[in-house]
């Protein structure tokens, strides 16, 4: 699942038990290709919105 703003992707990656937990790994890909990823994050789908809301 990811979704595209200002030309950076996004993507959240989460387990069965990472749902249930509500943690996961929150992947970032810049316009160059630049990867950054950050792993075991809680709440990541709140994560991706609030990054979202700040990067419009």
């Amino acid at each position: 699942m990811g979704r595209y703003v200002n030309k950076t992707l996004i993507r959240v990656d989460q387990s069965i038990l990472g749902r249930i937990l509500n943690y996961g790994t929150v992947r970032i890909v810049g316009t160059g290709g630049t990867l950054k990823s950050f792993e075991k994050i809680r709440k990541p789908l709140e994560f991706r919105r609030k990054f979202q809301e700040v990067t419009l």
